[in-house]
């Protein structure tokens, strides 16, 4: 244990990061921790719903790359659990000028009939350099003038741009090359021996992670308040907390481990606020469906058509099989929206079989079972140019008050196993501050 004063501590946010900080703090002191979540459930955008079927299923989709998994199990180690991982080869698709295609391998790239001859040999040409970059070169660069330049315009008009534009919407055009030239290799350091994609899927949900990190914090005296906090604010050494209720709460150090807008709005600071205000997030819109036929072969689908109200079909159950979930067919349709998105979710939900159709022919209403449908605000940061440098900083302006967020990992994945890598990061940080 670190020897100074016994401090105490808040942490605002029940997500993954916010139970990985507090965990990771109680084993290195004993200061007192209370932990503040708005929600009833605990896990952020990890966390898992019931079902009438019998199981429990992640409200947003989740996935272990090949060559990410090292910080999310180890983690679940480190809690005495033993999760069972499905490792499963996955194939991917686009969905481009109302065709279905797939360009995993050379040999579907060159059954693309929407390309020439000319823009294959370029496209893989360009895939082997992209492979190799280092992307941390490539942050100064928008990713429009770098894909352009290395991948030609038909390729990029074709399969870029509308992937830029559906992820980032109308900031497309400011997000940096690194952005892309990370996701290009994270994804081909994910496939196996065989040269197949290959992704992981925990059996089970994220659900026993959190039951036994709520398991241990209870035993290290960590208080848990389910809780909406209007405001933060440090005067001197110390930092106070008002929840919507009008209760005060005097702590030592706080960590905002919430989206960085959710920070900005409850932080009173004006200069933090002038800070953090760089910083943009993307909301996201999912749809959850079970289905009692299968959907397509294929585990992911770019929707690059702006007529389609959904940019991502992930179909699940193409990783983990359908045994864990009753013989169902489990399809997450996404959709990242800004702001000033222009999104009818009325109008989506009532012609989304017609949607689905214009995909797979084959596709019926009937084929649906159930559906759910789930937001979430600040899911996603979006990167400006020469974002890998001007980072959000751990410790605020107020230097009692500190951030955790997913803008904060660029340009590696957001998901479970970065944040828990995050979070660790900073705690000898926080000790030492």
């Amino acid at each position: 244990m670190n020897s100074k004063k016994r401090q105490n501590i808040c942490i605002i946010g029940g997500g993954i990061t916010g139970y990985a900080f507090a965990w990771f703090l109680t084993k290195k002191t004993d200061d007192k921790v209370t932990i503040i979540e708005k929600n009833a459930q605990s896990g952020g955008l990890a966390k898992a719903i019931e079902t009438e079927f019998g199981f429990q299923i992640d409200q947003f989709y989740h996935f272990l790359y090949n060559n990410d998994s090292e910080n999310t199990l180890h983690f679940f180690h480190e809690l005495g659990l033993s999760p069972e991982v499905i490792w499963s080869n996955v194939k991917s698709a686009v969905f481009a000028e109302d065709t279905l295609f797939s360009i995993d391998e050379v040999s579907s790239l060159m059954r693309v009939k929407l390309l020439s001859l000319k823009d294959k040999l370029r496209f893989l040409i360009a895939m082997v350099k992209v492979i190799s970059v280092n992307f941390q070169t490539l942050d100064s660069i928008p990713a429009e003038e770098y894909l352009i330049r290395e991948f030609g315009r038909r390729n990029y008009e074709l399969i870029w741009a509308p992937l830029l534009i559906s992820k980032f919407t109308e900031y497309a055009k400011d997000v940096p090359a690194s952005w892309i030239a990370r996701r290009i290799q994270v994804t081909f350091f994910s496939r196996s021996w065989s040269g197949k994609t290959r992704y992981g899927y925990i059996k089970g949900t994220y659900r026993p992670l959190f039951e036994k990190l709520e398991k241990d914090l209870h035993e290290k005296h960590v208080r848990f308040l389910n809780d909406e906090v209007s405001s933060v604010e440090q005067k001197n050494n110390n930092v106070f907390i008002v929840t919507k209720d009008g209760k005060k709460s005097q702590y030592d150090k706080v960590i905002v481990a919430t989206p960085i807008g959710a920070a900005q709005k409850i932080i009173a600071n004006a200069d933090v606020k002038k800070q953090l205000s760089a910083y943009k997030e993307l909301n996201v819109f999912v749809v959850l469906l079970f289905l009692k036929e299968k959907f397509s072969e294929y585990f992911w689908i770019n929707v690059n058509g702006q007529r389609i109200p959904f940019t991502g079909i992930i179909e699940l159950t193409n990783l983990s099989g359908t045994e864990l979930f009753r013989g169902l067919h489990v399809v997450y349709l996404s959709q990242y929206l800004s702001d000033k998105s222009h999104f009818d979710k009325d109008k989506c939900l009532k012609n989304l079989a017609k949607y689905l159709k214009k995909i797979n022919p084959q596709f019926k209403t009937e084929h649906i079972i159930k559906q759910f449908d789930f937001f979430a605000s600040g899911a996603a940061p979006i990167p400006f140019l020469k974002y890998m440098s001007h980072m959000p900083p751990f410790q605020s302006k107020q230097d009692r008050i500190f951030l955790l967020n997913c803008s904060m990992i660029y340009p590696q994945d957001r998901g479970v196993g970065n944040s828990i890598k995050l979070a660790e990061k900073h705690i000898q940080e926080f000790i030492e501050s």
